[in-house]
């Protein structure tokens, strides 16, 4: 649960619509049902195995890690993840990524089980920052740790009046997002993948990527109206308290994160595998304590067994805003 004063300020916040992000349940089921290839009552006993097995599985991790110890061999480091993932960026083109015969994960929704297509939940998530755009109608966006580019690019098509910035801690993503934006037009894979239709195939060539650490990001104070993440920040729990920060520092008015915060993952296999995992354990609640008031929390989308990601919005408090 977040901490008490800072629910009450949450529910202040939202009883007045500051935001209305509003994304419906009837759209969040168009977009997954291509990707999903079979579905669970919650009582069905093949579900019922499937949670119970995955719940031994990362209480297995997790004993495993305590026995083995903490030590750096085993952890989750910004060097470790800026080779694997380059390399991933670059072996791994956006047709493949999007291709629906990807790798697949089980996931909840409304009381369902699903198996269903990797791919298919980025659309919902990008559903919600599309929203959020709506709502804010930033002109200045960065996203921090944007990968091979992909939001930056449906995104920057969606929303072309936007100046769409990325920064990406491994070379090959940067690679990658070049290589795209060189053709002059968006791919038809990404424009099929994108949640609403585009509006202009040609706004990439005026979104940027450059390789940066989150930790320590290469722009100014008060840089974007928006800076966001979008399942980026559970890769960086080495440099959590960094990362954060400077994601306060470069946002002038605004801040969101889709990204499996502490108090959506407090208990139970969730928090399991994130400790195996060494992934993201931020609280909602200490967000204040950096200068980012939380104006709007949620996890009202699918999510997979293992972990439970949600988005979380917040307001740069006027004292940070200071130079």
């Amino acid at each position: 649960m977040l901490r008490q004063e800072h629910m009450n300020r949450m529910d202040q916040e939202l009883s007045v619509n500051e935001l209305n992000i509003d994304v419906e349940d009837e759209d969040i089921q168009r977009l997954i049902e291509p990707y999903v290839t079979e579905k669970f009552h919650a009582d069905d006993p093949v579900w019922l195995k499937l949670v119970d097995d995955n719940a031994k599985q990362q209480r297995r991790r997790r004993l495993r890690r305590q026995l083995l110890g903490w030590m750096p061999r085993f952890r989750r480091t910004q060097r470790g993840i800026q080779g694997a993932y380059s390399l991933m960026w670059t072996d791994v083109s956006f047709d493949e990524q999007l291709e629906r015969e990807s790798r697949t994960a089980l996931y909840v929704w409304r009381g369902q089980g699903m198996r269903a297509r990797t791919v298919g939940y980025k659309r919902v998530h990008l559903l919600f920052f599309i929203q959020l755009l709506k709502q804010l109608r930033p002109a200045t966006v960065l996203e921090v740790g944007c990968g091979n580019g992909l939001n930056l690019l449906v995104l920057s098509s969606c929303f072309p009046e936007i100046k769409f910035v990325g920064v990406e801690l491994t070379a090959g993503g940067v690679r990658a997002f070049g290589s795209t934006r060189t053709q002059g037009i968006l791919p038809p894979s990404i424009e099929t993948f994108s949640p609403i239709p585009i509006r202009d195939a040609q706004a990439l060539l005026r979104v940027s990527v450059v390789q940066g650490n989150a930790a320590a990001l290469p722009f100014v104070s008060r840089s974007f109206d928006l800076v966001y993440t979008s399942l980026a920040l559970e890769q960086m729990e080495e440099v959590r308290t960094e990362a954060l920060s400077e994601i306060s520092r470069v946002a002038r008015m605004h801040t969101a994160m889709l990204e499996p915060f502490r108090e959506w993952n407090a208990a139970g296999s969730q928090r399991d595998y994130i400790l195996a995992n060494d992934y993201f354990s931020g609280r909602i609640g200490d967000l204040p304590d950096i200068g980012l008031h939380p104006l709007f929390a949620t996890v009202q989308m699918p999510t997979k067994l293992t972990f439970r990601p949600g988005l979380v919005v917040c307001r740069v408090q006027e004292q940070s805003r200071v130079i």
